[in-house]
């Protein structure tokens, strides 16, 4: 089994998530245009049950991934194992929904149109065994082309929603392009990459079953912890504020990107070569987590509210608040993540899992409180607290288990190199009109470029790695 290159797989990940995001976030300007916020809020509550539904597939995934590593055996096995189970779980699952939406009429629950529902199940069942595949091919020591093949799905959902909105197919349209994309995407991993299955065996079984049974809890728990704000939004408030408060939200979710490059990858190289001393891939790498969020909050509070006004409509800028807090919020959780990655590539998932029961226990009674009582405002203090105790239970554990003490001092170069960018956009913002769409893009890139040049001149490791580029060596000191 081949070594991977860290920082080279980091790098795919990162090119692959931004893609996917780029061209998604193309198609969401499209979709809050002609659907408004409630048609917007609709889909993504759709496709947030249908994800949360499908996260055992991530973890059985984690489980082949890790068992793989740690025994150096043939993948085929594992493969026939993680399959089957998943069939079975998403044929049980998709029955008991479909029973629950025929007999909702007896508890008094509203639900949406029957083609919403119906399309979302399809939806859950094509996630399931994409995710598998996905993470199957990650295992093989790829999780940076895996990643591109996501970000290749991304764009062909993007173009296949916008085709399907053109012909006035609505929330049903976009709903049916995911299906479309995911599905095409299954059968280019299963036909295109090294993925194999072969007979298996007791011990497989009981292999995946021993690690599993953290890894799904984690991933079940872990995406809900993320999507429950979308559900209770929509039951506690309305679609529309769904709309509004995921518009925002996907303005600085590229931010969360960067440490997705390093999580995955961080997890294959740990799980490789636990063994030796790999505190120092965690003290090298994790601080950079935050490399996007950190000036996405700083160049958010001068530009927030025109910006949503111009990409989505007026009706959107009331949720100038929810960028700036996820901004804040992506940096915490993307450090969470990759402490998190670091701890599975160690074998030791349960600390994971516990840390996120926690996390979500507070996060579902803070967020079902506050939103109750301040309305969508109330979603900020809820996430910031819920991750804040998620990063420091993680920061422990590994504490407890290596003997070492992560604290990321280097992002105190990203908190510098943003106030930098803030003095300099500051008269900027006063002298011209940023509602202006043109005024107010050339700010956004200004506040980017003086940014990184101030980032590149004060940090040593991103100076050393961007020396060679050479329309970098022009800002170099």
């Amino acid at each position: 089994m081949r070594s991977i290159n860290l920082l080279k797989e980091s790098q795919k990940v990162f090119i692959g998530k931004f893609i996917a995001a780029f061209s998604g976030f193309i198609g969401l300007i499209i979709y809050a245009n002609v659907l408004g916020a409630a048609g917007l809020g609709l889909y993504y509550i759709a496709h947030a049950v249908a994800t949360i539904s499908a996260k055992p597939s991530e973890g059985v995934g984690i489980a082949i991934e890790n068992i793989k590593n740690k025994y150096n055996s043939s993948i085929g096995v594992y493969s026939s194992v993680g399959l089957i189970f998943i069939i079975l779980y998403s044929i049980l699952l998709s029955f008991i929904a479909l029973v629950f939406y025929s007999n909702s009429y007896l508890i008094r629950i509203n639900t949406p149109r029957d083609t919403i529902v119906y399309l979302t199940v399809i939806l859950f069942i094509s996630l399931c065994i994409y995710i598998l595949f996905g993470r199957l091919y990650s295992s093989l020591g790829e999780p940076g082309d895996s990643v591109m093949i996501d970000a290749g799905k991304g764009i062909l959902e993007t173009i296949l929603q916008v085709i399907l909105l053109w012909f006035g197919l609505g929330v049903e349209g976009l709903i049916i392009g995911t299906i479309i994309a995911t599905i095409i995407a299954v059968f280019y991993l299963l036909l295109n990459t090294p993925i194999s299955f072969s007979s298996p065996t007791r011990t497989s079984f009981e292999q995946i079953k021993e690690y599993s049974r953290w890894s799904v809890i984690t991933s079940i728990i872990q995406d809900g912890y993320l999507r429950m704000d979308t559900i209770l939004i929509g039951f506690i408030i309305s679609p529309s504020a769904v709309g509004i408060y995921e518009s925002a939200m996907r303005i600085v979710q590229p931010a969360k990107y960067i440490g997705y490059s390093i999580e995955r990858p961080l997890l294959v190289s740990v799980s490789q070569d636990k063994n030796k001393n790999v505190t120092s891939l965690l003290s090298d790498f994790a601080p950079y987590s935050s490399l996007l969020a950190i000036p996405l909050f700083a160049g958010g509070i001068f530009v927030a509210e025109d910006l949503l006004s111009i990409l989505y409509g007026a009706e959107f800028s009331s949720g100038y608040y929810i960028l700036l807090a996820g901004s804040i919020y992506y940096a915490i959780y993307a450090h969470s993540n990759v402490l998190a990655a670091f701890i599975h590539g160690l074998g030791k998932p349960y600390p994971v899992t516990k840390s996120i029961i926690i996390s979500t226990i507070i996060r579902l009674i803070t967020v079902t409180i506050c939103l109750y009582y301040f309305g969508l405002f109330g979603i900020i203090p809820s996430i910031l607290l819920a991750e804040l105790i998620r990063f420091n239970l993680l920061r422990l554990s590994i504490i407890n288990l290596s003997n070492y003490s992560y604290l990321p001092y280097k992002i105190k170069y990203q908190i510098i190199s943003s106030i930098v960018m803030m003095i300099f956009i500051l008269p900027i913002i006063v002298v011209i009109n940023i509602s202006n769409p043109i005024y107010l893009f050339i700010t956004i890139l200004m506040g980017g470029v003086i940014y990184m040049i101030t980032l590149i001149n004060i940090d040593d490791y991103i100076r050393t790695k961007t020396k060679n580029i050479n329309i970098i060596k022009s800002v170099i000191r």
